[in-house]
């Protein structure tokens, strides 16, 4: 009973946290990580085909009433912040994940081609997010040439949050012997997060560069929260993999707190200093897994 407890507190916790956050930001960026959200959750629930076997029709309403349900603080937000447009909005956004069909297309989709090579994480997220990185650029295109800059800013964003949601995959225990020590992941994956994270927002930054060069410092900073949260997503599956709900609730309240920097510049610093505690923490975690597999 008291381990019950003191999970409950922790959720209410990071619940707490995350609301906070949420708070701070403006109603579109509420909105774009609401959908975000219920996407992503959409995306990763593997109780689809389970539900739909038991409730048959009425199975994508239930999902709606599950998103409903998440989506009610995002709304509330919105409201306190005098924006009931926004607010309705955030709540029919809970309709759009669950009626998308349900397409089985067997076709080996490309991927990123300038990519690093080994990352296979990122080449295997770009295989499903393809599309919306495309959708992403032109979006953000159009933005910069009717000089929106929420637009342009949402695009990166939104895909930058999926990006770290396709890798946040636990570990398998082979995976972990491809590495000889807990230093050599936290090399690999802070290598990945800064190399892609260059090739992947490349075409961002030169779209402002060429449009709107005023927004090109805004860039800077999103290639700034694209590289330490992306790094953050990879060392937090090698520290917790647990409820997905949960999972998704400490990513969305690490890429909030990043995406603040935009606005507060000095927060920045506390998402390094967040990254720093993960890499401690990964050191700890596994050094006596790789002091058995060195014995043996």
């Amino acid at each position: 009973m008291p381990t019950a407890w003191h999970n409950l507190d922790f959720n209410i916790f990071l619940l707490a946290i995350f609301l906070y956050v949420v708070s701070k930001l403006s109603p579109i960026e509420i909105i774009a990580i609401a959908f975000s959200l219920i996407l992503s959750l959409h995306i990763k629930r593997g109780d689809k085909r389970i539900v739909k076997e038991i409730y048959r029709k009425k199975t994508k309403w239930l999902f709606c009433i599950d998103y409903l349900i998440i989506l009610i603080p995002f709304s509330i937000t919105c409201i306190l912040k005098d924006s009931l447009l926004t607010a309705i909005l955030c709540l029919l956004l809970a309709f759009i994940p669950s009626f998308f069909p349900n397409w089985h297309i067997h076709l080996k989709l490309f991927t990123h081609p300038l990519l690093l090579k080994g990352s296979y994480e990122y080449q295997n997220s770009l295989r499903i997010l393809i599309v919306p990185y495309i959708l992403g650029i032109c979006a953000s295109f159009i933005g910069l040439v009717y000089e929106n800059n929420k637009i342009f800013l949402v695009s990166v964003l939104t895909f930058i949050y999926l990006l770290g949601i396709t890798l946040f995959q636990k570990p398998e225990k082979q995976h972990l012997l491809l590495y000889k020590s807990a230093n050599r992941i936290i090399f690999n994956k802070l290598k990945y997060s800064v190399g892609n994270s260059i090739v992947l927002l490349s075409p961002f930054l030169i779209i402002s560069l060429f449009y709107q060069p005023n927004y090109f410092f805004s860039c800077i900073i999103l290639l700034l929260i694209s590289i330490i949260f992306l790094f953050e997503a990879n060392c937090l599956r090698y520290i917790y993999i647990g409820n997905d709900f949960i999972s998704i609730i400490l990513l969305t309240t690490l890429f909030s707190v990043n995406v603040a920097a935009l606005k507060y510049l000095s927060i920045i610093v506390i998402s390094c200093i967040i990254s720093l505690i993960f890499i401690k923490y990964i050191q700890l975690k596994y050094k006596d897994f790789y002091d058995r597999v060195e014995t043996h």
